[in-house]
């Protein structure tokens, strides 16, 4: 199965694959201690055909691009389409 937080709002396009271990994730913290419990949505975009593979987190406010696959990673800023990033923290 997959986890997915969805407060922020998610949206899945057609044909999209999520893997086993996935953790779609919409709700931060403020970073400011004296306001961090405070939460932050932010909606999570995923395109049209697009391979979330095994265990990965997919952050707040993230776009994946249509056709993009992301493979054991972390994916805390926007892909664009057809990127496939492969067992590294994206940045």
């Amino acid at each position: 199965g997959y986890t997915i937080q969805d407060q922020g709002g998610v949206y899945i396009g057609d044909g999209a694959l999520i893997g086993h271990h996935t953790m779609i994730a919409t709700l931060n913290h403020e970073q400011d201690p004296a306001k961090r419990g405070e939460l932050l949505p932010a909606a999570v975009h995923i395109g049209k055909r697009v391979w979330l593979g095994a265990n990965v987190t997919v952050l707040p406010g993230v776009t994946i691009g249509d056709g993009a696959s992301n493979k054991g990673c972390t994916s805390q800023n926007d892909r664009c389409r057809r990127a496939s990033p492969r067992g590294e923290r994206n940045k």
